[in-house]
């Protein structure tokens, strides 16, 4: 059994490892591929001595068939996601509906100092959503939103926004209250490249990034834009809630039928160290629960 790990390399399973083979690369800056074929082919090798470093992992959609797909879930209360002509496609034919396809456990261990990105086509109704699965009990899911506008509260005033940064709590008050939570005067704007690209049809590149302590918003379209760029929320850090598990692309809510529609989507980042964690609850229920709480953000320690 044979396998194509990139276009210049093929593995051989089957293949037997010489007692005197060696293999030498300390002092260098080569990585391990992180392909279980690969590493067992690593392993055999007598000799060998490398600089213990790991290629990041990557998880990349491009929608050229459905079985790309093969492992994830569809979530919401009635949902409607296909893939088609290159591009995924989830929608609802409900007002308030929802509709995600989902992969909580691709990563394992999880990622550190990840970037998640996707490209995707908007219209007047959309609202598109990117999730990363934390390895976390508590704070599960962190999701970057845009399209369509949602009006935010903060203190007295409410904000209009297209774009939004939103942290799902499992146990926000208590066993049993679950929520969306987003912040005050921390991690949502409003965009005009995105309300130009609702108008004109655009496609539009978003980012999500958790490196080191900081968090990092991007878009581009007619232009490269940082959208949001500062420390980690407090709660986020104190909790090592900062590692990635897996991800899921969502159409949600409008007022309105809607969807979305992703061109393109990856996660990549390092490797955690290994460890053991209790499992994380189900949570499913991110994708049934559509409203959101304001919090203060208090300062942030250094």
């Amino acid at each position: 059994m044979s396998r194509k790990i990139h276009p210049s390399v093929t593995i051989n399973r089957t293949a037997s490892v010489s007692p005197d083979a060696w293999l030498y690369y300390s002092g260098t800056d080569i990585c391990v591929p992180d392909d279980d074929d690969f590493r067992e082919w690593l392993d055999a090798i007598p000799n060998h001595q490398g600089t213990g470093k790991d290629c990041q992992a990557v998880l990349h959609l491009s929608f050229d068939s459905a079985t790309e797909l093969e492992g994830w879930e569809n979530l919401g209360p009635d949902p409607n996601v296909s893939v088609a002509q290159g591009l995924l496609w989830p929608s609802s034919n409900e007002a308030e509906g929802f509709a995600a396809v989902a992969r909580f456990d691709h990563f394992d261990p999880p990622l550190k100092d990840w970037t998640a990105a996707s490209i995707s086509v908007h219209d007047t109704l959309s609202r598109a959503a990117m999730w990363v699965a934390l390895d976390d009990p508590r704070y599960q899911v962190v999701a970057l939103d845009w399209g369509s506008g949602l009006h935010l509260q903060s203190g007295e005033s409410t904000i209009n926004t297209n774009w939004r940064f939103f942290v799902w709590d499992n146990d926000h008050n208590g066993p049993g209250d679950r929520a969306w939570l987003y912040f005050n005067g921390y991690g949502y704007g409003y965009s005009d490249m995105i309300r130009s690209g609702l108008e004109e049809g655009n496609a539009l590149y978003m980012s999500l990034s958790f490196h080191g302590d900081s968090l990092r918003i991007e878009m581009e379209g007619e232009k490269r834009e940082v959208l949001f760029a500062d420390r980690l929320l407090t709660r986020l850090r104190d909790a090592g809630a900062t590692e990635a598990a897996g991800a899921a692309l969502a159409f949600h809510p409008t007022e309105d039928w809607g969807q979305a529609v992703f061109d393109s989507f990856f996660l990549i980042g390092d490797r955690a160290a290994a460890r053991s964690r209790t499992r994380r609850p189900n949570i499913r229920d991110a994708a049934m629960v559509t409203r959101v709480r304001p919090l203060p953000v208090r300062r942030q320690r250094p």
